[in-house]
């Protein structure tokens, strides 16, 4: 018999706020809010760290979002922590018939008998545990299926699990050829600059007067600082915050494209109402930038039509193609173009 788990076992860690006041009370709900003391109550005791077990018994199968929040002795709610998951189908095999095979696969369903096998001993209640090979699947999102077969060849319904390739990292030293900058005001990023004219290195060390052009005077500006290597890779942002631009001083703007298809982080994530999403173009060409739910579904297009190559930043605001606003979890954005398409995820919340 394939056994299920009907309840959720969670350790909660506060790292808001409130963190440092005692918790008073903390409450869970699936998928709706029905409001602040409205959800399933639990054992806080007034610690920061604390753990419990969720009854998920009365969940339909497929995707859901657990929510958590907690107030504290002032009757201060917190925002909620989330954390999707999926409830998969309850199968059970008949009484008296051993399971003698089981096989996985991933995305497509090749047929039955026609998966990867995987180790199993004859047992009418049969665990284990067992590696799979994922070299060959493409960085991005997946599905993966196992299901089980019994001596009188009756096969399970399949059990389902999605989870994400990333690409590798490669860990190589190499130098610093690129240094980049841009200003950052009210949710806008202004143009993206480089710098050059310095010696290339794993570490560098450079003097430079930022081009204001386009700048508001007597503003405040946080100022985002990156690097790019010979690999490619781009560093974290350094950021200065409360820069206020008292002298425009007009220089030379730099164009940059990259030389192939890029996809960057979006910035804020994550992020309520809205984000920025920045993508790179190597040469004019037809793009695309969609938004898509966890489990697929279409939520909106941002983009589809001709682009000049070099970096464009779209902003989504949250709502899908028909104006309503999404709701909280994960999304994936996706770029495409006639020769190549990436992914990334990003987190809404509320």
């Amino acid at each position: 018999m394939l056994k299920l788990c009907k309840t959720i076992t969670m350790v909660f860690i506060l790292t808001f706020s409130l963190s440092a006041q005692n918790t008073f009370q903390a409450e869970y709900f699936f998928d709706f809010d029905p409001g602040p003391g409205h959800g399933t109550a639990v054992s806080a005791s007034g610690d920061s760290v604390f753990s419990f077990s969720a009854d998920k018994s009365n969940l339909t199968a497929g995707f859901h979002i657990i929510y958590v929040r907690t107030k504290n002795a002032s009757g201060l709610w917190s925002h909620h922590v989330l954390k999707p998951f999926i409830v998969s189908p309850d199968v059970a095999e008949p009484p008296g018939y051993a399971v003698n095979y089981a096989e996985y696969f991933f995305d497509k369903d090749p047929g039955f008998g026609n998966g990867a096998g995987m180790p199993l001993t004859a047992s009418t209640n049969t665990e284990g545990s067992f590696t799979i090979d994922k070299s060959q699947l493409m960085p991005g999102f997946h599905t993966f299926y196992v299901r089980a077969r019994d001596v009188k060849w009756r096969w399970t319904t399949h059990i389902a699990k999605p989870f994400l390739v990333t690409e590798p990292v490669n860990k190589k030293t190499s130098g610093i050829t690129a240094l980049k900058y841009y200003f950052y005001k009210d949710g806008a990023p202004s143009d993206t600059f480089t710098v050059s004219g310095f010696e290339t290195g794993t570490d560098i060390e450079i003097s430079f007067q930022p081009d204001f052009t386009g700048l508001l005077q007597d503003s405040s500006y946080d100022f985002h600082v990156f690097t790019i290597d010979s690999l490619g890779r781009r560093s974290l942002n350094f950021v200065f915050g409360d820069q206020l631009i008292s002298d425009i001083e007009a220089d030379e703007l730099t164009v940059l494209v990259p030389k192939t298809l890029e996809l960057k982080a979006n910035y804020p994530n994550p992020f309520n109402p809205s984000t920025v999403i920045e993508f790179g173009l190597p040469q004019r060409q037809n793009v695309q930038l969609v938004i898509y739910d966890i489990i697929g579904r279409k939520v909106t297009e941002l983009v589809n039509k001709t682009m000049e190559a070099g970096y464009h930043k779209i902003e989504w605001n949250g709502k899908n193609g028909i104006g309503e606003k999404a709701a909280s979890g994960f999304y994936v954005y996706r770029v495409l173009t006639d020769q190549k398409e990436l992914s990334r995820k990003m987190v809404l919340l509320k």
